[in-house]
Order: structure tokens, then C-alpha cells, then sequence
């Protein structure tokens, strides 16, 4: 059982909403502080720490973002500063593990004897962003975020006259938002790339909210619904991933050390850009007006009022 599934199964759906939220903020930020100082010491040894760790600040800010209503605001938006530069940090550090990790393994790569140089490039520019992931973790320590976690976790509470929702009364509002903002999203001009990094940002917040409010839907939530988002999300990743490789190519091209280097680095941009094209182009036949349909009914099933949101 991973570490997050042990304490989702804590969350009543017919309990109260804070005890809820501070099993889901115990867990998600548990998981930060045990992967923070292994991503940022031993990456060398797995490159799964940092790559955990991206993962679970990117969960920590949308559970904090979910609970905010239970939560001191001050203290809540200090530790949600420090979450995203550590997401920052591990998110540049992991583009380059998965970037070395698939040209290494590629078949017929141009100018080979370049390529060597080039993933040389590669573990340089990986060395030199492990330095900020470092420096926020020594800082993490210095500034004491540990214990302000639990000072945070301390004051998790119902902070309305009215009488405190159930966790299953709060989830709906609590991922109406996102859902909403996701749809307004896949209406934009989806052929240019900003527009389809747009829709990738709004489908992460929506899968990691999907994620810690699972349990307060019905089974079919967990086991239909999220796959059937989960795969969109990651198809948009796969966009960003290459969109990402595509950018760093050209940027080193241009300062590479000897001409041979330079046109292996722009054949490779070339190639990712031509990539880049037929994925973008596969998603946007996929996503057909019948497909966002269906997975908006899928949706209002659950959320009733996503129409008028």
C-alpha cells in the first residue's frame, strides 16, 4: 500500500469536514518531509526522490488549496510559497532525469558520437539544478517548516457560525472550481501551445483534487470517472515534456562548443519539433467536441451545478 493510500483510508466521507482535512494535510505533507531531504542529498542514488517529490508538493498545495477555509490564512500562504519552490526546484531537476533518461535509451540518434557530448550537456545542467533543491531543503531546516507544519496542523478547524459540512457536503464546492476552470480551458484556441499548457495546468489541479476527494463520491468516481481523466492529463504531459526537450535543444545550440555539436543539437530540435506537432495533433483529433461532452456528463454526475459554474 503506498503512503498515500494508508491515510486516504482515514477520511469518513460522513465525518466532519476538518477531521477530514487534517488527515488529508497530515498525510499529503508527511509525504513531503520524507522524500524533501533524500531528493535533496541523495538524488544521485534514485532518481524516484525527486521525482516523489515533485509529485507530492504539487499534492500538498492542492489539499491546502482545497482546506483553506479551515485553515490560518498567513500561515497556510507561507508554507504554500515554500511547497511551490520546492515544486520549482524538483520539477527542473526531474524534466532533465526524464529528458537524459529517454535520449539514452533512443535508437538512431543523429551524429552519435555528438550525442555523447550532448547528454554530457545534459548531466551538467542536472548537477547545477540539484544546487536551488539543496539550498531550499537547508533552508527548510534553518527556517524550522517542520514544526511550523505542525503548528499549521494544529489550528486545522471549522471556522464558520454556521454548523460544520460533512466531508462528503464539502467535496462538491471544493471541486466544482476546478472542474469549472478546466472546461473554460479546453475552449481555447487548443492549436497554439500556450493554450494547451493552459488546459495541462488546469488538468493537474482538477486529477490531484479528483484524488483527495475520491473517497466522499460514489465507487464509480474512483473507478471510472479518474482513469478516463487521468489519461487526458497525461497525454498534455507528454505535450509539455516534449515541448520542454524542444526549447533546450535550441537554447543550447546556439552556445554549443564546436560546429558538429550545433547541428547534431538543432537535427535533435528539429526532431522534437516535429514531434512535438504529430502529438499535438493526435490530442486535438482525440479531443473531439463529442469526447469534452461526454466527459462533461461524466462529470455533472456528480456535480450538478457545473453548468451554471
Amino acid at each position: 500500500m503506498s503512503r498515500s493510500a494508508k491515510w486516504m483510508k482515514g477520511m469518513d466521507p460522513g465525518g466532519p469536514v476538518s477531521a477530514a482535512a487534517l488527515v488529508a494535510l497530515t498525510g499529503r505533507l508527511d509525504v513531503v518531509t520524507y522524500y524533501l531531504p533524500q531528493a535533496a542529498e541523495f538524488s544521485q542514488d534514485d532518481i524516484e526522490y525527486v521525482h516523489q517529490l515533485r509529485v507530492a508538493t504539487r499534492r500538498s498545495v492542492a489539499t491546502i488549496q482545497s482546506f483553506r477555509h479551515l485553515l490560518p490564512g498567513r500561515r497556510s500562504c507561507k508554507i504554500q510559497k515554500m511547497l511551490r519552490k520546492l515544486r520549482r526546484a524538483a520539477g527542473s531537476a526531474r524534466d532533465l532525469d526524464v529528458l537524459y533518461q529517454r535520449l539514452s535509451g533512443e535508437k538512431n540518434l543523429p551524429h552519435k558520437p555528438e550525442m555523447k557530448k550532448v547528454l554530457k550537456q545534459i548531466s551538467r545542467c542536472r548537477k547545477e539544478s540539484q544546487l536551488p533543491l539543496r539550498e531550499i531543503y537547508h533552508r527548510w531546516v534553518r527556517k524550522k517548516y517542520q514544526k511550523q507544519i505542525r503548528e499549521l496542523l494544529a489550528r486545522v478547524h471549522w471556522r464558520s457560525k454556521s454548523p460544520e459540512l460533512t466531508f462528503e457536503q464539502s467535496a462538491v464546492p471544493a471541486l466544482l472550481p476546478q472542474v469549472s476552470k478546466f472546461f473554460q480551458a479546453s475552449r481555447g484556441d487548443l492549436k497554439e501551445i500556450a493554450a494547451l499548457h493552459r488546459l495541462r495546468i488546469c488538468a493537474k489541479q482538477v486529477r490531484y483534487s479528483m484524488e483527495l476527494l475520491a473517497t466522499a463520491f460514489a465507487p464509480e468516481f474512483r473507478t471510472q470517472l479518474y482513469p478516463t481523466f487521468t489519461e487526458v492529463q497525461e497525454r498534455l504531459g507528454t505535450i509539455n515534456d516534449c515541448a520542454m526537450a524542444n526549447q533546450l535543444f535550441e537554447k543550447w545550440a546556439v552556445n554549443a562548443e564546436n560546429m558538429n555539436v550545433t547541428v547534431s543539437l538543432n537535427e535533435m530540435a528539429d526532431e522534437e519539433r516535429r514531434r512535438l506537432e504529430t502529438i499535438c495533433d493526435e490530442f486535438r483529433q482525440s479531443w473531439t467536441t463529442q469526447r469534452a461532452n461526454q466527459l462533461w456528463e461524466q462529470f455533472r454526475k456528480y456535480l450538478p451545478d457545473l453548468a451554471s459554474a
